[in-house]
């Protein structure tokens, strides 16, 4: 199995990231880590250093940081690591928390930027999206040999729209009606795993190990057997990261 998104150089885990690394290792094949600003990429690549064999990493600027940091410098550290990267991630839009049309113009032209660099790189990207789906998919139209990975894609009205571009939706431990709708709507080939840690859990902190929920669901609501998914999912992340997992 791949905890294909998450984020365990959060803070959250600063008191016991040794412990939750090694149930990682032993419940899973691999993890990608991902970044969101350049503190976080430098982190993100510090992991992946350290456990060369077990963590890649996704570094980018995410939505949430696009209004306030230095986006050349961002970007310049993405192009001086990209060896280092197996994508850039995770970037996209946050509208939630970013009511301002002026911040969310800024978050759509970091966006760009950023898809530009992913072409220029040969990369995939890792999309972050709230409350912004529409303006998501109007910028993406402008790249449509990009690799995309929906991250914690929740929306089925979306799905047509995104198979027919050839998106992968990543599907996290966090059981919901939108997201049982995309499992059931989109073909096996098209599904990652993740678990988005330390978020999108129930009655506490997330953690990779508990992909296996993820996996588990999609296995129930296709009515195929567990091993088959892991198999498709791990050849799914494969194929998309261009990684030989």
């Amino acid at each position: 199995m791949i905890d294909a998104h998450c984020h365990i150089m959060h803070e959250q885990f600063n008191q016991d990231r040794h412990e939750v690394l090694a149930r990682a290792k032993k419940a899973l094949d691999r993890i990608v880590e991902t970044g969101g600003n350049l503190e976080q990429n430098e982190t993100t690549l510090s992991l992946r250093r350290q456990n060369k064999d077990f963590v890649y990493a996704a570094i980018g600027l995410a939505p949430h940081y696009a209004t306030t940091a230095n986006a050349r410098e961002e970007f310049e550290f993405i192009e001086r690591n990209a060896e280092d990267a197996i994508a850039i991630g995770e970037i996209g839009l946050e509208y939630h928390y970013f009511p301002e049309e002026k911040d969310r113009e800024r978050q759509r032209q970091v966006f760009r930027e950023q898809l530009i660099l992913a072409e220029k790189l040969g990369l995939p990207v890792v999309t972050h999206c709230r409350k912004a789906y529409p303006d998501l998919f109007l910028v993406l139209k402008d790249f449509p040999m990009q690799k995309v990975m929906l991250h914690f894609f929740n929306d089925a009205k979306f799905a047509q729209e995104a198979l027919r571009r050839g998106y992968y939706f990543s599907i996290s431990t966090l059981k919901s009606k939108d997201v049982d709708k995309v499992i059931k709507t989109a073909p096996l080939n098209n599904l990652l795993s993740e678990t988005d840690s330390p978020y999108l859990w129930t009655g506490g902190r997330n953690e990779p190990a508990n992909v296996r929920f993820a996996v588990e669901r999609i296995a129930e609501l296709k009515a195929i057997p567990l091993q088959e998914v892991e198999h498709a999912l791990m050849a799914n992340a494969s194929k998309f990261f261009e990684v030989s997992f």
